[in-house]
């Protein structure tokens, strides 16, 4: 596999193993259309050539802006089949963040989802664009508006691309030939929790290590008849992975149709691996406890039972012991009466859970350990290519994130911080050495994630380096912990710890309207109630503060939550939270500074 180093080669090599095998899907009409890898290598060559009759050359940056989607993954392939560079933009960003990327990046050529989006950048890329790729059709009036853009659709390129073919499949090899590794695949914008987005430069030799490290580390866990959904936004590293992952392993990925229709979807596709963000883990946990809370008390007692006979069950065979005959009986009794349930949600079809992205509950891992869902979290940046920890298939350490795998080196630095040495790192921040400089030590790449090693070197992160708080008494304390814990609570969706050099502890705490729609009736609201009017309702405080005294019961006195707000909106990617879902802690805390202050 040493030859496979770039995208292009490991494409070449999937169709001539896997020509006949089912590559991709999409919904259209709440049914599949599916594609075999000799379609799939077939669209990724017109495309290409299409691309290059337009006048991409190797190396030129094309900026891709589109919701996730087959068209998505199928353009960037063909992109870095042309040894061009994609530079992925959130689909989310504001116009001035989109331009500003676009430039930044030094692109000359845009890829849209439609025409509409032009209309707020078209002043912009006046004369900074080459050539314009919508992935949905337009009408000819659409298409007026823009005259002075040389545009064409997804359709209408695949349609250039089929002309003098046979002399154009030719130069397709031969580009992909004459790719070296050190050639740059594409440039990811980082999502900004803390700070102005950076733009990691990656080489084909780094996604491939990735992907052939993947594969190498897992062994025959993972194999051909395996069928991924792809879900997560394709602009960020981990969905970017997810959708390159069936070049190596030879499998069917199945593109979702958005986000909001994950769990529709995913009883359709019934995917094997499902590789997302621990949000999606802990809706399906805060929904199940939701449903279990608003029992009686015999069947509270029930699912109680259910988790005590389960965890009993499962500490016997991490311990390498045997449980008794009773204990197996209880534990598949507990099961299909209570977490069998919980298995229906990802279409009992599943082999591999995968969680990355943030850190996710031990007590959320456990509950889907019960489930007889084996869930494999894993760690990684974007300056990392993706993950470079991964619990095993055969042994999964909960709370740990796994080993490192292929040629990736770990140490930990005296204060704690995780540095990291590997062919899968990022050559540099695009245009701007300062940062690079700052991003290495001697050499070793510092995450800015702190963490320790075990025995085993299984990796375990204890929190964001920036985000560690230390109160005026000199504590130390990771808030990451306390939000995880937090967020297990039926009635709390998001939460930022705040604290940093006071004397105690604080919480920004975000809600959702969906989760009280039950007990509007008792709070005396309507159905069409706002987020806010809960935020200020006086018994939803009562609530909301009940279930966080019962996580401090659990904390040490200078952990616990002393006070908290509740914000009068629902975080979404509109406006706190990241396209990958994380929270934009910096922002948030900077814009509700008079709100802690009033905490203290």
């Amino acid at each position: 596999m040493s030859t496979l180093n770039t995208i292009g080669r490991l494409l070449v090599n999937r169709k001539n193993i896997s020509a006949a095998s089912p590559a991709y899907g999409h919904f259209k009409n709440n049914k599949i259309l599916r594609y075999n890898f000799q379609a799939y290598y077939d669209t990724i060559e017109l495309l290409a050539i299409g691309l290059q009759k337009m006048g991409l050359k190797p190396q030129n940056k094309v900026s891709l802006l589109s919701k996730t989607r087959a068209e998505w993954h199928l353009l960037d392939m063909a992109i870095m089949c042309s040894n061009a560079v994609t530079v992925p933009i959130y689909h989310s960003y504001t116009t001035a963040e989109i331009i500003e990327l676009y430039q930044h990046s030094d692109s000359n050529v845009l890829i849209v989802e439609n025409i509409k989006e032009l209309h707020r950048l078209a002043d912009a890329l006046k004369k900074r664009c080459d050539f314009i790729i919508t992935i949905k059709n337009f009408t000819v009036l659409e298409k007026e508006q823009f005259s002075e853009f040389n545009i064409l659709s997804f359709q209408e390129l695949l349609i250039f691309g089929s002309e003098n073919l046979e002399e154009s499949k030719v130069k397709f090899l031969e580009i992909i030939n004459q790719q070296n590794p050190s050639d740059v695949a594409t440039i990811i914008y980082t999502s900004g929790t803390t700070g102005i987005p950076k733009g990691a430069v990656i080489t084909q030799g780094a996604l491939t290590a990735t992907l052939i490290g993947i594969k190498q580390f897992v062994g025959n866990a993972f194999n051909d008849k395996d069928r991924s959904l792809i879900f997560l936004p394709l602009s960020h590293v981990a969905g970017r992975i997810d959708s390159l992952l069936a070049l190596i392993f030879g499998w069917e990925m199945i593109f979702a149709k958005s986000m909001d229709k994950i769990f529709e979807n995913i009883l359709l596709a019934r995917p094997t691996v499902i590789i997302a963000v621990p949000r999606i883990f802990e809706k399906v946990y805060s929904a199940v406890i939701k449903q279990v809370e608003d029992q009686n008390v015999l069947k509270r007692k029930y699912f109680d039972w259910a988790c005590e006979v389960s965890e009993k069950y499962f500490k016997q065979l991490e311990a390498g012991k045997s449980p008794s005959s009773l204990d197996i009986l209880q534990q598949k009794i507990a099961y299909k009466t209570v977490f069998s349930k919980v298995n229906q949600y990802f279409g009992e079809n599943i082999r591999y859970l995968i969680t990355g992205g943030a850190p996710i509950e031990k007590e959320i891992l456990s509950f889907l350990k019960y489930s007889n869902l084996t869930t494999l979290e894993s760690y990684g940046l974007t300056e990392t290519c993706g993950p470079c920890f991964i619990n095993p298939p055969h042994l999964q350490k909960i709370g740990s994130v796994g080993k490192t795998f292929g040629k990736t080196k770990v140490k930990i630095a005296s204060d704690g911080e995780i540095c990291l040495q590997s062919d899968t790192l990022f050559k540099e921040y695009y245009k701007n050495p300062h940062e690079t400089a700052n991003a290495f030590d001697d050499g070793w790449f510092r995450t800015g994630d702190v963490g320790h090693l075990d025995r085993d070197n299984f990796l375990y992160i204890t929190d964001r380096k920036k985000d560690l708080i230390i109160t005026s008494a000199g504590k130390n304390i990771a808030p990451q912990k306390i939000e995880n814990l937090l967020k297990t609570k039926s009635l709390i969706s998001h939460v930022v710890i705040c604290g940093d050099r006071k004397k105690y502890l604080t919480a920004l705490i975000a809600i959702e309207k969906e989760r009280f729609v039950p007990y509007l009736s008792s709070l005396n609201l309507p159905l069409d109630c706002k987020i806010s009017d809960l935020a200020n309702h006086s018994q939803v405080r009562e609530m909301v503060g009940q279930q966080i005294n019962e996580v401090n019961a659990g904390l040490a006195n200078f952990e616990s939550i002393k006070s908290f707000s509740i914000l009068p909106f629902e975080i979404t990617p509109e406006n706190y939270q990241t396209p990958s879902l994380k929270i934009k802690k910096k922002q948030l805390l900077s814009d509700f500074q008079a709100t802690i202050d009033k905490m203290y």
